[in-house]
């Protein structure tokens, strides 16, 4: 993305200072460089639509990397408890113990629902600028980058096809975005922790 998009770039020529005599200390020329470049961003221009379709773009795909690690650690936590090392090697994660994994994805863990879901939704509330209008968008993004995620850890593109913790946390972001919507912020919002299904 090229950030300069719709910016003005205004060059001005600065003299050098002069050194000016003080009968108390003597005072040292300071030479300055002779152009400065400025970059305003201009509040009276508007984005093209291609520099805002770059930025969406951007945020989608910034949701979908988060998503993809951080689902990927849900993932690799929940095949450890049932035992599939080899693809834990393959992801870097097969010297952790199946009680380290239960509590990876536990309420309490670093990857557990209610940790993935805010952290998701943090990133979401930041690149909507608390913009409603641009919910749509990211919430689409969210979807997208489950299934996307899915499809990387090799078991398709149905969320339904995800470990149970990472559909949970699917669900609770998708409760998040309904409560965002409808009040305005998730200030008010409670999290009911899920029980895990056997």
């Amino acid at each position: 993305m090229n950030i300069n998009s719709g910016m003005t770039v205004y060059k001005s020529v600065v003299p050098p200072v002069k050194s000016v005599k003080n009968e108390k200390e003597p005072v040292e020329t300071v030479k300055t460089p002779r152009q400065d470049s400025v970059e305003l961003s201009g509040k009276d221009k508007a984005l093209s639509k291609d520099a805002l379709e770059q930025i969406q773009n951007q945020q989608a795909a910034s949701v979908n990397n988060m998503l993809s690690n951080m689902l990927g650690k849900q993932f690799a936590s929940a095949d450890i408890m049932n035992n599939a090392k080899a693809h834990l090697t393959k992801v870097g994660m097969g010297d952790i113990t199946a009680e380290q994994a239960a509590k990876n994805i536990s309420e309490d863990g670093p990857y557990g629902v209610d940790a993935v879901a805010s952290n998701i939704m943090d990133m979401v509330t930041s690149l909507s600028g608390g913009d409603p209008d641009k919910f749509e968008l990211l919430k689409d993004a969210v979807t997208e980058g489950f299934k996307a995620a899915g499809v990387e850890l090799g078991v398709g593109d149905e969320i339904s096809s995800l470990p149970q913790v990472s559909q949970d946390t699917f669900t609770e972001i998708m409760k998040r975005f309904d409560h965002y919507e409808e009040n305005g912020s998730l200030s008010s919002y409670e999290y009911t922790p899920y029980e895990p299904k056997v």
